[in-house]
């Protein structure tokens, strides 16, 4: 079977649908990241190679860390006062 993501076959695949992958979110977050959510009914293809999940995956950390980031940001600059100076 060919990757999802690159069409390239590959030794060692994951199933995107699989139960044992399903805490990994897979589908969803190929559908954040790259425009498309593979369907539990795909006629393409239902596996993604490791190679390009390692890649999504870290990413995908990395979005998630600057979404922090930048959400703690906002709530930091939303509480900050503005202060007036008399002279």
């Amino acid at each position: 079977m060919f990757c999802r993501v690159c069409f390239e076959k590959a030794h060692t695949n994951m199933d995107i649908f699989d139960e044992r992958n399903k805490h990994l979110q897979i589908a969803e977050t190929k559908q954040k990241h790259l425009g498309f959510k593979p369907l539990f009914d795909d006629t393409i293809s239902k596996v993604v190679c490791v190679k390009c999940w390692l890649k999504i995956f870290d990413f995908h950390q990395i979005f998630k860390s600057v979404e922090y980031a930048q959400n703690n940001y906002t709530i930091i600059c939303c509480n900050c006062k503005t202060v007036t100076v008399i002279t």
